[in-house]
This record gives structure tokens, sequence and C-alpha cells, in this order.
């Protein structure tokens, strides 16, 4: 019998790197997917399929992973798969900031969870199961993952986090919906880990900018959090101008790139209303906020050209997010 699983793709709107010092972190899924598709089989081995070679091994690894986190915990440990095949498909690129490795170690252990669990478990524990599988499976790729981008992958729209490593974070399904906004993502120059780590320690230094902007940040996402827990959609203006003066802290703290910081003057400069990086910075994503009734792909269309005309190449195409 097939198990097949999915997990979305992320974007972290605000409190990326302040979430690590206690303040909320806001984030959205976005409409990019990874499916896992599991045939348990009788060998004791695993064979991926539709994943690029160099990405089987690790593949492997977080099977077994995964399936030993929820053999202990619904088997009494008896291992419930031994092998069989795994089939891979995703319209996420890797490594932009998008959540490429939780959205798969979210589709894995979605999968793995129906052949886990009887019929009869409740959905909330089911999904704090496949929750906790998938974040424990990230480790393989993260180290110490805060579980927000595991918490996205899994939710289905505008979520708050607030961070309480070693344990899951504290989550909120917030009532507001997402304004329109326009993401993509430029190469990316550091490692998330990199600049997570190089920007800790020069916190615990007590590097006055450094204190002083992550709480700036940290401040930004306990408004946003407030904007967006209002029910229906916040004025664009609003959200914008939040992200705007969340860019310039970004900026002061040397997490922002060239190649975005033009992206965002251009884009203001033909009407967009702000943006801002997402996620650990160095490159990777940005979002940018159109005006209200504007043709949000028309607007993209334009900042694309613009990328083409200057040299900037992106390593996710633009796509639009929250539009009706």
């Amino acid at each position: 019998m097939d198990l097949t699983g999915t997990g979305r793709g992320k974007l972290i709107l605000f409190g990326e790197h302040a979430a690590v010092y206690g303040f909320p972190a806001l984030g959205t899924p976005l409409p990019l997917i990874t499916t896992a598709v599991i045939t348990p089989g009788k060998k004791q081995e695993w064979e991926v399929a539709g994943a690029p070679a160099e990405f089987h091994p690790l593949v492997k690894e977080l099977l077994v992973r995964e399936i030993q986190i929820l053999s202990e915990k619904t088997n009494n440990g008896k291992m419930l798969f031994s092998g069989g095949i795994c089939t891979l498909t995703s319209d996420i690129p890797y490594g932009v900031g998008y959540g490429s490795s939780a959205a798969l170690c979210t589709a894995l252990s979605s999968a793995l969870i129906k052949g886990a669990v009887s019929p009869g478990i409740p959905r909330k524990q089911c999904d704090y199961l496949t929750w906790i599988t998938a974040h424990k499976g990230e480790q393989l790729f993260h180290g110490t993952p805060s579980g927000i981008d595991t918490g996205l992958s899994l939710s289905p729209g505008l979520m708050s986090f607030l961070p309480s490593p070693p344990a899951l974070p504290e989550s909120r399904s917030l009532k507001g919906t997402l304004v329109p906004i326009i993401t993509g993502a430029v190469e990316r120059k550091k490692t998330a880990g990199k600049l997570i780590g190089d920007l800790r320690e020069r916190y615990k230094k007590g590097e006055e900018t450094v204190v002083r902007h992550i709480r700036i940040l940290g401040k930004i996402a306990e408004n946003a959090v407030e904007l967006f827990s209002l029910k229906g959609r916040p004025d664009p203006s609003a959200a914008a101008a939040l992200a705007d003066e969340a860019q310039k802290s970004l900026q002061a703290l040397n997490l922002s790139s060239p190649e975005i910081d033009n992206i965002i003057s251009y884009s203001n400069s033909i009407g967009a209303l702000g943006g801002k990086l997402s996620g650990a910075g160095g490159g990777g994503a940005f979002f940018i906020i159109p005006p209200a009734n504007r043709d949000v792909m028309e607007i993209a269309g334009r900042i694309g050209r613009f990328c083409s005309k200057n040299g900037i190449q992106l390593s996710a195409e633009l796509i639009g997010v929250g539009t009706e």
C-alpha cells in the first residue's frame, strides 16, 4: 500500500533572527509542495527515486530516523518499516529560504504516520506527532532547528510562533489573511547556519548594534502579529511600513544583499509599498508588497525584467502569494 504525504514551502514574514532571542515570528506557507510516496517493502533497505542522486543517502538516513521516532511512539519500539521505495517530487527551490528541508521532512513524516497510527487517533494528536517527527528529522539538516519551518510546512495559513527550545515552539493560527505579496529569491552568499551563528556570537559579546536591532526586529514582529491577529485583510500600507522598518534593521546587521536592496528600491519606484528579505539573509528569499488594487503579476513581471536587465539572477522565480 502506498503512503502519500506532502509538505509545503514557507516564507518568514517577520521575526527572523529575533525569534532566537525570545520574540515571536510570523510566517505563511507557500503554494509550493514536496510530495513523498512511500511503498513499504520486505527488503531491509530503502530505495529513493525522484530526487537528485546526491541527496539519496541523506533521504535514506532521514527515513530511518523518522521511522525510529514513530516506532518508539506508536509501536513499542518495534520498527514499523524496514525498507521499501520512496519517491519524491518537489517544486520548492533548494537553499533559498523557502524551507525545502522542512518540507521534505514534513512530507516523509505525514506519509509515514499514515502507516503508523490507527484511524481513530484524534486529528490534533496526529498533527502534533507529524510535527514533532518532522522537527526531529530536520535536525539532520540544521542541528538545532526552531520548529518554525516544519510548523509552517504543516499549517493551512498565517501562523505566529514563539520558540521554546528544545521543545517545539508555541504556535497560534492568526485570524487575519495575508496581504498580496510577490516573493522570489536570489543567490545566498552564506548558509543560514553561518549567518545565524555569526550573529549569535556578536549578540553574546553584547555588540550594541546587534542587541539594539534584534530588539527592534522583535518589536516589529510583535506589532506584525497584532496586525494580522485581526480578522480580515489588513491595510497593505501598514504591513509594508513594518516590512520597511524591519529591512532597515536587517541592513544594519549586514544581513541583506545588494541584489535584494536593488530589487526593493526598484519595486518602490514603480509603486510597490515596501518589502524586505525573508529568513536568514545573505541573499535568499525576499518579498514585496504591491499597492492594493494593482495587478500583482504585472508588477512581478516588471521586477523580473529589471532583474534580467541588471544581471540579477533569480534563484527562485517571482510568484504572487495571498492573491484572490
